[in-house]
């Protein structure tokens, strides 16, 4: 009687509507949850913190940030090759959906660990969660803050941002909206460019199209973001985001200087002459004379040992 009770029962929730069983049987769980583990199951969807996602039943443990867009944490799960992902809260809509395309398709070419891998995404009425690779050690602007950088680590961290940001561009895709708190570090110090809320497509085919230049953060924009987002103009992409990779070079490096400084030390000074020159390169005011990817990829700097 059990079984044929928990069998018809079992049908019904496959059958009806999902929101008006999961309170019937929130209601009714200290009768019910005897008859099948599917009514724990149900249950357990009613929390906020539960999640399915790619076949990974995840519960939410820890809240690790917040964001203009969304909501990051940790979450453990039961799936045996990952004990930990992270899970980004967003709210439904065009932007959700244009991030998670462009994420995945970043995450499914990749090849060299460029981006945190993508697993999928759970719908909800009131918000979707995407589910990807939790990165153990933080994000380069705590790593920075936090006892600052070696010049070896800056320039570690550097490189692997430009090859990352080069990877991205090839997909016709940019970021417009690099800046420490979004590259996050693995446990074996691996740099990852993480959240593409902002991403959008600047390349269809060899074709090169200008995109909005009102997205990002302040304080990273480029000098024609400033100006051309007060006219309503649209920009080109790839530079932009070259620009903001000079701020954060600049920023690594000041974090060294400041938690190495003695009263005699200049800032300028400090700053090794071939980042200096770098910099001056990538922080160019004018577009057409800003370094490209590959121009900094084949400076002393970035081959310097």
């Amino acid at each position: 009687m059990t079984n044929q009770l928990s069998s018809f029962l079992e049908m019904t929730i496959l059958r009806a509507d999902h929101s008006l069983i999961l309170v019937f049987f929130y209601v009714h769980s200290t009768h019910f949850s005897q008859y099948s583990p599917i009514f724990l199951f149900y249950l357990k969807m009613m929390r906020s913190d539960f999640y399915v996602i790619a076949g990974m039943h995840c519960s939410i443990v820890k809240h690790l940030g917040s964001g203009a867009f969304g909501e990051v944490g940790l979450a453990k799960t039961k799936d045996a090759h990952h004990n930990f992902v992270a899970l980004k809260i967003v709210d439904p809509g065009q932007m959700a959906t244009d991030e998670f395309k462009i994420h995945m398709k970043l995450s499914r070419r990749d090849r060299r660990g460029f981006v945190p891998h993508l697993y999928g995404k759970a719908n909800r009425p009131e918000k979707i969660i995407f589910a990807m690779e939790y990165l153990e050690n933080g994000n380069l602007e705590q790593k920075a803050k936090n006892g600052g950088l070696t010049g070896m680590q800056v320039k570690s961290y550097f490189k692997q941002l430009v090859l990352g940001v080069k990877f991205i561009h090839k997909q016709g895709i940019v970021h417009r909206d690099l800046k420490p708190a979004n590259l996050l570090l693995s446990s074996s110090n691996d740099l990852k460019i993480a959240d593409f809320g902002l991403a959008c497509v600047y390349r269809v085919g060899k074709e090169e199209q200008e995109v909005p230049a009102h997205r990002g953060t302040p304080i990273y924009f480029a000098p024609e973001v400033f100006t051309s987002a007060a006219e309503q103009k649209r920009v080109r992409g790839p530079p932009v985001d070259i620009w903001a990779t000079g701020l954060i070079l600049s920023n690594a490096e000041y974090q060294n200087w400041r938690h190495n400084v003695s009263d005699e030390t200049n800032l300028w000074d400090g700053f090794p002459d071939d980042v200096m020159d770098l910099l001056r390169q990538i922080l160019c005011h004018e577009v057409e004379g800003r370094a490209t990817i590959d121009e900094i990829i084949s400076h002393s700097y970035f081959n310097r040992s």
